[in-house]
């Protein structure tokens, strides 16, 4: 017979599975009640009865790595996280490192956050500050709005801000110092568990550095520069000296709820759900593992007064050379019974749409329509009013770069002054914004807005239509298209003549758009197609 620790097939037994007690209990009462009183030869019975048992437990230790416990989360787990989001200002730490593992694990979680700060465009138009139009001088102001324009430039705001938007969707709040020369700029990600702010100057938080962050990383102090070598040095010398402003045109901290006084992270509500989704994953998974397992039961055929027709040895000789030819998810049995086939289809089996409801409920719990990330399903309406909601979330944030920006701008020596103003745009509503400001440069006004809605930074106006036509001659090397608004009277008569032959005649009035459609008119569309 087969050992304690394999089976002829080549399967190793690990009898050390963790079982409660519970489980063996009944497991052994199950085995008895079928097997006891059944074999008069206590042999074959002992030998049956470890058969048996392996077999059960192969099973039930396949079914316990693969799904029974939460591998995915391992870290971190779910009580503990419960009990955190209890109390998010105590363990405000614990929910930041939570985020952070399952930006890394979750790929749910990560496109949430990657929806949120993608979406972000920074169109930024530059205005003078308290320009008094009646005695300023044109030259002046240009010469200053070319040196403010080629400070922001250098700055490459829309790189670093999309940096920093990703750090506070994940974590809420960010801090971070400022390395810059005359040709390049760099914002460097501080740990926010060494940082506070205290203070704010000119509506920009002040950020407050612990300096015994570098004990025992001394090594780091050359990456960070002069400013934390000196600090360091005078914390050294003094110990009350650990917490240290950093200078405000150094620093910045972005945040994204100013109304908390501590940081949780924007979608930690969240976190539950993704639980319950890798929870559900897991079961789906073990279900479809599990119809696969037969359990075949061999008989052994008795007479009348209950004893066994065939010897014990060429029973066990048969199980044997069966038992070695099974693949690994089929178990072999000896009962006194009919043999049969026992499959596993129904065992486990729940509601197949378990994953894709535990997944409706993870976009729920976040805020965002699931409508954005599914392909089974559609809504233009319904979506179109989500991605408003959506994108507000980013202009208070806007609000905050834009006081970090024009708190720099004051510093710089010009006669005029300048503020930056960031368009309430984002990639989602980017369409609908630019038509409602073409409609005001139309009458002449919003050139900039335009301009910033296209993708120009500020002086980048004026340089490219220099570069275009007074270097490249641009403007005469290519034709405009032929259209209405170029043809002479003659010709538009001919194009008209011409459109008019080839107008659709289907007859009734242009189709609307699909932000000027109501819902059910939407869910119309979406069923005719």
């Amino acid at each position: 017979m087969d050992n304690e620790n394999s089976m002829d097939n080549g399967i190793p037994l690990d009898l050390s599975i963790d079982l409660s007690n519970e489980d063996k209990i009944k497991l052994d009462q199950y085995i008895d009640s079928k097997l006891n009183n059944q074999f008069n030869d206590q042999a074959l019975f002992d030998a049956t009865l470890k058969s048996t048992r392996h077999n059960a437990k192969i099973i039930l230790k396949e079914l316990n790595e693969k799904g029974l416990s939460n591998y995915f989360f391992r870290k971190y787990k779910k009580e503990d996280v419960s009990k955190w989001l209890s109390d998010p200002k105590r363990f405000e730490v614990q929910l930041r490192g939570v985020s952070r593992y399952l930006y890394n694990v979750s790929s749910h979680y990560k496109r949430l956050i990657k929806y949120f700060s993608g979406m972000a465009m920074f169109c930024m138009v530059m205005k003078p500050r308290n320009l008094d139009i009646r005695k300023a001088n044109r030259n002046i102001v240009m010469n200053d709005y070319y040196v403010t324009s080629n400070y922001l430039i250098n700055m490459n705001l829309k790189h670093e801000f999309n940096k920093i938007l990703d750090t506070v969707f994940r974590e809420e709040i960010f801090y971070g110092y400022v390395y810059e020369t005359d040709k390049s700029f760099y914002i460097r990600k501080l740990p926010p568990r060494w940082c506070k702010t205290i203070s704010v100057e000119d509506g920009v938080r002040v950020v407050t550095f612990n300096f015994s962050y570098f004990n025992g990383r001394e090594r780091k102090l050359n990456s960070f520069g002069k400013f934390f070598k000196d600090a360091y040095t005078l914390y050294k010398k003094n110990p009350k000296m650990m917490w240290q402003d950093i200078p405000t045109d150094r620093g910045i901290c972005i945040k994204y709820d100013e109304s908390l006084s501590y940081s949780v992270p924007p979608f930690a509500g969240v976190f539950g759900a993704l639980y319950d989704l890798e929870d559900y994953k897991n079961l789906k998974k073990n279900k479809e593992k599990l119809n696969n397992y037969k359990l075949l039961s061999l008989k052994i055929p008795v007479d009348d007064t209950g004893r066994f027709k065939i010897q014990e040895s060429k029973v066990v000789k048969y199980y044997e050379m069966i038992g070695a030819n099974l693949p690994d998810n089929i178990g072999l049995a000896l009962t006194p019974m009919d043999m049969d086939e026992h499959s596993f289809e129904k065992a486990g089996q729940s509601n197949t749409d378990a994953v894709s409801e535990a997944l409706e409920q993870y976009w729920g719990a976040s805020g965002v329509s699931s409508l954005l990330f599914s392909s089974d399903k559609s809504g233009s309406t319904a979506l179109k009013a989500s991605i408003l909601v959506d994108s507000t979330m980013l202009y208070p944030i806007y609000r905050q770069f834009e006081r970090w920006i024009n708190y720099r701008l004051k510093l710089i020596n010009t006669t005029t002054t300048f503020r930056v103003e960031i368009i309430n745009v984002t990639e989602q509503t980017y369409t609908d914004v630019l038509d409602r400001y073409m409609k005001v440069f139309n009458s002449g006004v919003g050139k900039s807005y335009v301009a910033a809605l296209m993708g120009y930074d500020f002086y980048d106006v004026k340089s490219l239509s220099y570069l275009e036509d007074d270097v490249l001659g641009l403007d005469t090397a290519f034709r405009p298209l032929q259209t209405a608004y170029t043809l002479s009277s003659k010709n538009n008569q001919n194009q008209t003549q011409i459109e008019t032959t080839n107008v659709d005649d289907k007859g009734g009035r242009p189709q609307k758009n699909d932000s000027e459609i109501e819902i059910e008119t939407d869910k119309s569309r979406e069923k005719g197609k």
